[in-house]
């Protein structure tokens, strides 16, 4: 009788150990899950911030380029000196890979509407530029020169 006891004492005694083993152990599971989680979701936000920071980078890159370039073209339509379309010309080499970065930069953002907007504007902006430099190399006057002068700072 005292075996069948201590067998139940025994018994009852490995169930509270092996209860009292397993609620922490169930308790540090599932932390461990919630914090997997919230890595992987911060990993997403931070892939998007980043994507987003180079859309940004890149199209105040593609931006200051234009304006370099506008005052390259501004500079030879005043002095007809072929030195100022350097800046202008090295911003037309450098026109595709601007566009292809921005172009791969959407793809990871998803902001095709703003990258559009600028690509069209810049396109907008080089037409402009490219219809002063040939008035200019054409010998226009100064009056010829104003009405394409004055779109390009409207667009």
């Amino acid at each position: 009788m005292v075996d069948v006891a201590r067998k139940r004492f025994t018994g009852g005694v490995r169930a509270k150990a092996l209860l009292s083993a397993a609620l922490p152990l169930l308790i540090l599971v599932l932390v461990v899950l919630s914090s997997l989680l919230l890595q992987s979701r911060e990993r997403g936000e931070r892939s998007s911030d980043l994507a987003t920071t180079q859309i940004n980078t890149t199209s105040a890159a593609v931006l200051l380029d234009a304006l370099n370039a506008e005052t390259g073209v501004r500079g030879f339509a005043l002095t007809r000196d072929a030195m100022f379309l350097h800046p202008y010309y090295a911003v037309v080499s450098q026109r595709l890979k601007d566009e292809q970065s921005l172009s791969s930069a959407v793809l990871e953002s998803g902001s095709r509407a703003r990258v559009h907007t600028i690509l069209h504007l810049v396109d907008s902006e080089f037409a402009s530029l490219t219809r002063v430099r040939s008035l200019t190399t054409s010998g226009a006057t100064e009056e010829q020169l104003l009405a394409p002068l004055k779109t390009g700072k409207s667009v």
